[in-house]
């Protein structure tokens, strides 16, 4: 559909072609700046139905404006969502290649099949023609002759230009001296008779375009094959089986131009016959949609309907066209088949949610999802419904275990052993430490920046960022701490004060401050505007492995291995409270988001679970093999990760543990050093043995796949614990070989050489 059957003469009711010659312009020949000149003109005449239809003065334009609301709400409840539509499609077209633009432009507006063409002809004489065509000498005249009648019609901006290359290539048709290019200067001519205004004749635009039509579908000259392969952007695939599908590509495209000059004379008999020939050869959307209203307007509503439908299943922006057609929108045709589409699709989706909800687990991460989807249909519009669709069917990102992550990419900067790793608050990027810093890009692994101010006879044993990413701090074994300006790349301020080991270094919430602890027994305080010491704090009889800020600012922790936690207040950094429940060094403390809990982990092979503010303890999580090293809170805070590292074997082990039950969820294990998750749970970074530091995303999953992935994990985790029960009381289970079986099956989980998973070799090629 045209944009002229928004415009005020198509409203007053004018005849067709009288409506077409007063909304006829020129476009710009920049595809780009045309695709933006429609996109305007469709935004402004939607935007004016809009308010017609929400005025309430009774007037011609307004009552034309309600009934077209009326008759779309099977499509949609709003004229903007329809608008939406009409710019995505000008935001794909404009990456779109030319296959596309050929294709799709008609969809928004007939008259940028002109501009479309005129880009295809300039990309075709960027090469010489002569050698594309592989013309002999003796041909060299009219080669030159077509070169420059196609780049005058190429480069025509104005009517005086359309006109000199109307001229020539008229010219050279009728001189009959240009042989292998019939196809080629009738489809030009017969374009320009369509689109140009002061060359518009309906009747010979019709003639030109059948007869190009006809004439490429005849031809088998291998010149004028070669021609067309160029016109294509195909190259040498055009000599290839792939000629015959661009044969009727291009006959299709000149059948379909040929039908909107004749359904525009009102000759609807003769245009559906031509869309039709059209369509038999290729399926251009728009030639589908115009064969129907053709049909329609004669009467022909069965086989109207076929094809209406057919069409707004291959491109759904048919609906929203169909209800503001001014030609067939009142139709009961149009009104049937758009409650015919909506309602198909409302059916399929029920039965897909239907069908989800049978296979999910309890408590299942989908069912959220299917909520809103569920309540989205009931607006029981086509366009509400697709979307939710889409939505089913849409990969996307979740929560699930880490054995299931896919190694996305790799950093390789590092020479030494890495440390220590830590995600950014946005998770865009990724600090690794060895005795530098890396900082890499989070998706792509690039590396940004790196800093080199500690020694490299030492190990960063601990990095941070400050809250608002504009800075890291790093704790080192050389006794110092520094702070990095991540704009800059500078160093800001070495913080010495410590007289053994810096092992870990945390920011205050408000950025403001740092806290480092020591193996000197000493926690200190630092001013990060300044760098000045402002506190020492003295808590503790040997070495701090840790210090953590609780979220609200309110509190510092520190560990240690005296087996000790303290509380310390921030305002006047006075110890309160003092909690001793581990038997050996307390290595770690990770806080929920909201404040309320605390999670604690030592080398007694424990993990324990706080009410911070009392203190309480709420539960002990058992099942490491080896001292547990650290502890984070992820997916949400329903989960707890935490490391083991067994300094015989060199194996680190990651355990998953559900919160509320407290049981081990999931393992897996390899020769890695340290272990982070982004905020947001859905990518992992492991600093493997070999100096690497892998990221591994959550796979993206539609809502069928998860439910499947979240199922069979489900599954595995409650056999595992019943075969762990069972051992426990002393009863053999063959659950454990049948799984360990079933898993050296199937791609696994790669941390690096050696990998161990639950306690099980998983050597396998990544």
């Amino acid at each position: 559909m045209a944009h002229f059957y928004l415009t005020q003469p198509a409203q007053s009711g004018e005849d067709l072609a009288t409506s077409y010659r007063m909304s006829l312009s020129v476009l710009p020949n920049d595809v780009q700046l045309a695709l933006h000149a429609v996109g305007e003109a469709l935004d402004k005449s939607i935007r004016r139905l809009n308010q017609q239809a929400q005025a309430a003065i009774n007037s011609a334009e307004g009552n034309k404006a309600r009934e077209i609301y009326q008759v779309m709400q099977p499509v949609t409840s709003f004229f903007l969502t329809g608008l939406g539509m009409y710019a995505a499609t000008v935001k794909h077209l404009l990456e779109s290649d030319l296959d596309e633009l050929g294709e799709l432009s008609p969809v928004l507006d007939w008259r940028l099949s002109l501009p479309v063409d005129q880009l295809r002809i300039r990309k075709m004489l960027a090469d010489d023609l002569g050698l594309l065509l592989r013309a002999p000498l003796a041909e060299s005249t009219w080669v030159k002759r077509l070169e420059h009648g196609l780049m005058l019609y190429s480069e025509a901006k104005t009517s005086d230009d359309f006109q000199k290359a109307f001229d020539q290539l008229n010219e050279l048709l009728d001189s009959a001296q240009v042989p292998h290019s019939d196809y080629v200067m009738l489809h030009r001519i017969g374009l320009m008779y369509l689109y140009v205004p002061t060359l518009l004749d309906l009747a010979r635009a019709e003639a030109y375009l059948i007869k190009a039509a006809e004439c490429i579908m005849e031809e088998s000259d291998p010149q004028a094959k070669r021609l067309m392969s160029a016109l294509a952007d195909m190259g040498s695939r055009g000599m290839t089986e792939e000629f015959s599908l661009l044969i009727k590509r291009a006959a299709a495209e000149s059948y379909f131009q040929a039908g909107i000059a004749c359904l525009l004379q009102n000759e609807l008999n003769d245009a559906a016959e031509i869309f039709s020939k059209s369509r038999d050869l290729y399926l251009l959307p728009e030639a589908g949609y115009l064969q129907a209203k053709a049909l329609m307007l004669m009467g022909k509503s069965a086989e109207a309907a076929a094809v209406l439908e057919q069409v707004i299943n291959q491109q759904r922006i048919y609906a929203f066209k169909a209800a503001i057609d001014l030609d067939i929108y009142k139709e009961p045709t149009t009104l049937a088949v758009l409650t015919k589409v909506r309602d198909e699709a409302f059916r399929r989706v029920i039965i897909h949610i239907q069908k989800c909800r049978a296979e999910m687990i309890p408590n299942s991460q989908a069912a959220p999802v299917l909520n809103e989807i569920e309540q989205r249909i009931k607006q029981r519009n086509y366009y509400a419904i697709l979307s939710a669709e889409d939505d089913l069917q849409r990969e996307r990102k979740w929560k699930v275990m880490p054995t299931v992550f896919e190694l996305k990419r790799m950093i390789v900067g590092h020479t030494l052993r890495v440390n220590a790793l830590a995600f950014s608050a946005d998770s865009t990027r990724l600090a690794s430490a060895s005795w530098k810093v890396i900082i890499s890009d989070a998706r792509s692994a690039e590396e940004l920046q790196s800093f080199s101010g500690h020694s490299m006879k030492e190990f960063v044993n601990c990095v941070a960022f400050s809250p608002d990413g504009s800075k890291i701090a790093t704790a080192s074994s050389d006794m110092t701490s520094k702070i990095y300006d991540l704009k800059s790349g500078k160093e800001l301020y070495s913080l010495e004060g410590h007289k053994q080991s810096v092992n870990c270094v945390a920011f205050s919430p408000d950025g403001s401050k740092i806290a480092t602890a020591s193996s000197d027994k000493t926690v200190n305080i630092w001013d990060v505007k300044t760098g000045a010491k402002l506190k020492t704090l003295k808590g503790h009889n040997q070495s701090v492995t840790f210090v953590a800020f609780s979220p609200d600012g309110e509190f510092l922790v520190s560990t240690g291995t005296d087996m000790v936690i303290n509380y310390w207040e921030t305002q006047n950094w006075k110890k309160t409270k003092t909690l001793k429940a581990h038997s050996h060094n307390v290595t770690g403390v990770a806080f929920s988001m909201d404040g309320k809990l605390m999670a604690t982990t030592s080398w007694d092979k424990s993990i324990k679970l706080w009410q911070f503010r009392d203190g309480k303890e709420i539960k002990t999580m058992t099942g490491h093999t080896s001292g547990v090293d650290s502890v984070m809170f992820v997916f949400d805070d329903k989960n707890l990760a935490t490391t083991s590292y067994n300094r015989v074997s060199k194996i680190c082990e990651i355990k998953l543990w559900d919160v509320q039950t407290g049981r081990d969820i999931q393992s897996l294990a390899g020769r890695f050093y340290a272990v982070a998750f982004s905020r947001d749970s859905s990518t992992m970074a492991v600093a493997s043995a070999d100096k690497t530091v892998k990221l591994l995303s959550a796979p993206e999953l539609s809502v069928d796949e998860f439910i499947a992935l979240e199922r069979q994990s489900y599954q595995e985790t409650e056999e595992g614990h019943a075969a762990a029960e069972k051992s426990a009381n002393g009863q053999h289970s063959t659950y454990t070989d049948d799984r360990r079986q079933k898993e050296r099956r199937k791609k696994s989980f790669w941390l690096g050489e050696g990998d161990r998973r639950t306690g099980q070799d998983r050597r396998v090629n990544s």
